[in-house]
């Protein structure tokens, strides 16, 4: 599962003094998870016994992580995050259920 994500202030990107828009592209795939959640490797250490289990878990981690990266721009930048956009490589109906349940527990 692969999963993305873009934080937004004021509805836009920010924009980090003395950067060009041009590393956006390399800033965002930096950001981005690549998780092998039916990986006997990844389930032993995550503790989870299933892919849809796997799937939650890795999604909590994904948003905390983002969460956490937010409150740093907020620290470092003096700007809130107003927006986290979030995606994942396949969106099939059990991914869907799975970030549906991860979001109400």
């Amino acid at each position: 599962m692969k999963m993305g994500s873009y934080l937004t202030t004021n509805g836009t990107l920010p924009h980090p003094q003395g950067k060009d828009y041009q590393g956006l592209p390399k800033d965002y795939l930096n950001m981005c998870q690549f998780v092998g959640v039916s990986n006997t490797g990844f389930k032993e250490s995550s503790g989870t016994t299933s892919t849809e289990k796997g799937k939650r878990y890795a999604i909590r981690h994904f948003v905390k992580a983002m969460v956490d990266m937010s409150h740093e721009v907020e620290r470092r930048m003096g700007k809130r995050i107003d927006g986290i956009s979030f995606g994942m490589s396949d969106d099939d109906r059990k991914n869907v259920e799975a970030v549906n349940t991860t979001s109400s527990s």
